[in-house]
């Protein structure tokens, strides 16, 4: 079992998902994004998104919009 705290968000329409997990190192509070990719019930690879300061998990609503905002400005990067 990990320690810290983990939440998984779902990515509606997908077998995707996204975990957000904290955990503490030195007395800091970091949450960490990973993009899960699964597949006929196994994980077919993970890849690290974003690291981030935050009091506590976000709750699905707001983990969306956050989201969408980090998808949106990496897409508008390598565009340009």
């Amino acid at each position: 079992m990990m320690d810290g705290v983990y939440n998984i968000y779902p990515l509606l329409g997908e077998w995707d998902f996204i975990l957000m997990v904290n955990i503490p190192l030195d007395g800091y509070e970091r949450y960490h994004l990973y993009y899960f990719c699964y597949w006929l019930g196994k994980i077919k690879g993970i890849s690290y998104i974003y690291s981030l300061d935050l009091p506590e998990p976000l709750p699905p609503q707001k983990f969306a919009k956050f989201f969408r905002e980090i998808e949106n400005s990496s897409n508008s990067s390598i565009s340009q």
